[in-house]
């Protein structure tokens, strides 16, 4: 199991680097713990809105303020942990996302603005979508990265919420290779890698359906010939490396990478 070193300053974030810290810390607790942590939020939030005779406005922000830590150390964990010691942080994203609040006022679903909680798991998307947006330059920064993005692969390999059928995340990485003037650098056939270890299925088929995002010359394309263009590409990296990524651990990765893709 890997290990978490953010500094918890909400008691969203004691509850999720409790879970990966501790063997002990089961999935059920941590989930428990958190859907309770959203019903006192949203207790306080319809209180103080009464209280007050304020708008949805007190609701929204101490709602958004909750949904967003929760998100915000569920991306902080995934950077820290390495990318094949996720299964416990994966498993209470999953988990929770099984899960329905109330709201306290009708008995309906509790919301935030369009996302329910938590089976439509508010912000996480749209924190890992602006967390993606970062630049990152420094070897540490794309450790970060790398393991986050390993995370991403996995929620879309058991088909978790949108990542099931976007491409938003994989399409980059798997398409720069195809570009005239490309050369391989490390960061990126590592992220090759990734991509075909921990969700292979997931991009075989974004190929083979030619999952496609946006219009026009900017859309961004698979073709179903990617697959095999993929697996010469790191077939050429394990046999004539260059010097960037001849070290050990990322010719590694490409022997782990092609042994996923024999056995789809």
């Amino acid at each position: 199991m890997g290990s978490c070193v953010v500094l918890g300053t909400r008691p969203e974030g004691d509850i999720i680097i409790n879970l990966v810290n501790n063997d002990d810390f089961s999935t059920a607790e941590a989930v428990e713990k958190i859907v309770a942590l959203t019903a006192d939020a949203a207790a306080e939030a319809f209180s103080t809105q009464e209280q007050f005779k304020a708008t949805n406005l007190v609701q929204h922000n101490v709602l958004l303020q909750h949904s967003t830590a929760v998100a915000g150390f569920i991306i902080d964990c995934a950077e820290q942990i390495p990318h094949d010691q996720q299964s416990k942080l994966l498993d209470f994203v999953f988990q929770l996302q099984k899960v329905t609040v109330p709201d306290p006022r009708a008995g309906a679903e509790l919301r935030q603005e369009d996302e329910v909680f938590w089976t439509g798991m508010p912000r996480l998307g749209l924190e890992l979508s602006e967390y993606q947006g970062l630049s990152r330059s420094t070897e540490e920064q794309l450790r970060l990265y790398e393991n986050c993005v390993a995370f991403v692969a996995q929620l879309s390999e058991i088909g978790f919420g949108s990542f099931k059928e976007s491409i938003g995340w994989n399409h980059w990485p798997l398409t720069r290779m195809f570009q005239e003037t490309y050369k391989p650098t490390r960061s990126n056939v590592r992220l090759v890698c990734i991509w075909l270890i921990y969700a292979p299925k997931k991009v075989q088929q974004d190929a083979q359906l030619g999952r496609t995002r946006g219009t026009g010359p900017r859309a961004k394309v698979f073709k179903p010939e990617y697959w095999a263009r993929w697996k010469q590409f790191l077939e050429d990296c394990q046999s004539k490396p260059s010097d960037e990524i001849a070290d050990l651990d990322t010719q590694n990765l490409i022997g782990r990478a092609l042994d996923s893709m024999e056995k789809i």
